[in-house]
């Protein structure tokens, strides 16, 4: 049985969101940060709103490389969780998975996910930078709407070693398609990627000091 309020409120929710595509999938706008030197921490080890953060964390960028199902009420709600973001520096939106055997149809709304995400924290007053991911070479088409031309965004090479030609060959596309300042890799940078890119250690983002002031 099709939930009709639900319905209603994502609709009424991506109404009131930009977007410069056919598909409607919301606008990430362009937010510049300096990324050098720049430090990450995964969404499981964020504060609780319920306590105060660290200086030390609150100087990283909060990311979501981790399995779907451990932010799948992220993706849901939001909105819900604008206050247990907004300590942090920044936020990459939501690295919803895009597997190259699924159909095109999930593709796209795993595009949209993401971006949703995105343009609700900005609208919010978080400072967002993208997630780009693709999956099939019919993806390409779908998965890199909804980010402004000249964006920093963020990737993970974390994880891809054993389909690196499929990955390069995503990464290409992106390239051209959004022209980034500047891409955060997710563990180290792949031969043959090009643009100016800021590693960040996996291992070293989950190292986290609940001491520091």
């Amino acid at each position: 049985m099709v939930n009709k309020s639900g319905t209603r409120r994502k609709l009424a929710e991506l109404s009131r969101l930009p977007t410069n595509n056919r598909y409607g999938i919301p606008l990430v706008r362009k937010q510049l940060i300096d990324p050098d030197g720049i430090d990450l921490i995964s969404f499981t080890d964020i504060c609780p709103v319920s306590k105060t953060e660290t200086l030390i964390n609150r100087v990283k960028g909060v990311h979501f490389f981790i399995d779907d199902d451990r932010f799948h009420a992220v993706v849901e709600g939001p909105d819900k969780y604008v206050d247990k973001l907004r300590p942090y520096r920044f936020v990459l939106t939501p690295d919803v998975s895009q597997y190259a055997d699924l159909p095109l149809c999930w593709q796209i709304t795993a595009v949209e996910q993401n971006r949703t995400c995105g343009a609700i924290w900005q609208q919010n007053g978080l400072v967002v930078i993208p997630t780009v991911s693709w999956g099939s070479r019919d993806s390409y088409s779908v998965s890199f709407l909804g980010i402004e031309k000249g964006s920093i965004v963020a990737v993970a090479t974390y994880g891809c070693r054993k389909r690196e030609k499929a990955f390069l060959d995503g990464y290409k596309a992106m390239l051209e398609a959004i022209e980034p300042c500047a891409v955060i890799c997710y563990g180290a940078p792949f031969d043959g990627m090009e643009g100016t890119i800021f590693e960040v250690d996996p291992m070293a983002s989950r190292k986290v000091d609940r001491n520091g002031r």
